[in-house]
């Protein structure tokens, strides 16, 4: 777990460090920027495949019961 965390912190220390050189650069900017939004678009994705695969469709009368 201290190998973990000592990870962590260096993941952390890059991550600052490329970030620091992305944002004074436009065009890095706009790149990283491209980039993050591809990730979030493809998480998203699976994420919505996954609640499609996992969802049982019911009739909305069996689901409000008073």
């Amino acid at each position: 777990s201290r190998l973990a965390t000592m990870k962590r912190l260096n993941m952390r220390q890059i991550r600052d460090v490329c970030f620091e050189k992305v944002l004074f650069d436009p065009e890095r900017k706009k790149a990283a920027m491209r980039y993050l939004l591809r990730r979030a678009k493809s998480i998203l994705e699976r994420v919505l495949e996954h609640a499609l695969e996992t969802t049982v469709l019911t009739d909305s009368r069996d689901t409000f019961k008073y």
